[in-house]
């Protein structure tokens, strides 16, 4: 979201210009304090203290479970293949991957899929 908007187009001349960006509301944590009885799995990239950050997401957000992706040292962008970690209230869980993007998010949606039968 930007600060606001202008009727005309910016003209070039004159140097750079600033971007003044607005933060917005957390759709996420917002959906999880609405819910009634579904099951809520969010997602985190993380580039330092990747678990401990994780989970902090995870109780700020209420969420049942969140899939870190720790992307220190460069890793999970542009790469094809990647790894998460799945996380719930009691802690990390087993790595799934590494392995090509599109067989991890097969992967993500059984571990989910199992994870529900429990709920």
């Amino acid at each position: 979201m930007v600060e606001s908007n202008r009727p005309e187009k910016g003209k070039k001349h004159g140097g750079l210009k600033a971007l003044t960006l607005m933060g917005t509301a957390d759709i996420l944590a917002s959906l999880s304090k609405s819910r009634a009885h579904q099951w809520m799995l969010g997602f985190a990239a993380e580039s330092e203290n990747a678990v401990p950050n994780a989970m902090d997401k995870l109780t700020q957000k209420g969420l049942d479970a969140i899939m870190l992706n720790d992307i220190s040292q460069g890793k999970g962008f542009g790469d094809q293949d990647n790894c998460l970690i799945p996380i719930t209230k009691y802690g990390a869980g087993e790595p799934i991957g590494p392995m090509p993007k599109d067989r991890l998010a097969r992967e993500v949606v059984s571990w989910f899929a199992g994870h529900l039968e429990a709920y």
